[in-house]
C-alpha cells in the first residue's frame, strides 16, 4: 500500500485545531481517508474547535456524493467539535 494522495499539516490554534491539507483529490476514498486522518486527531487532541484549510489539487467528489461522505464520518468523533473550512482553490466551490 503507497502513500496516500495527500497531506495534512497539523498546528495549534487559538480555536483548537488547524489542519493545512496539500496534494491531490478527486475520488470520495481520498476524501475520506483524508477526513478519518483528521478525526484521528481531532480524537487524540480533542480541541474545542477545528479549521481546515484545504490546498489540494484536483476536483472533490461530485455533489451527489456528499450524502455518503457524511454518513461514513457518523462516529468519527467530530460531533462535538466546531469546524470551519476553507476551499483555497475557489473553481473547486460547486455552483
Amino acid at each position: 500500500m503507497g502513500a496516500p494522495p495527500f497531506h495534512i499539516e497539523f498546528g495549534a490554534a487559538d480555536y483548537g485545531l488547524r489542519a493545512w491539507v496539500t496534494g491531490t483529490n478527486g475520488t470520495l476514498e481520498t476524501t475520506l481517508a483524508c477526513w478519518r486522518a483528521i478525526a484521528e486527531e481531532v480524537r487524540r487532541l480533542a480541541p474545542p474547535g477545528l479549521l481546515v484549510v484545504d490546498d489540494m489539487e484536483g476536483l472533490p467528489p461530485p455533489p451527489e456524493q456528499l450524502l455518503q461522505f457524511v454518513q461514513a464520518m457518523r462516529g468519527q468523533g467530530m460531533e462535538a467539535v466546531r469546524i470551519a473550512y476553507v476551499e483555497k482553490h475557489v473553481e473547486q466551490i460547486p455552483q
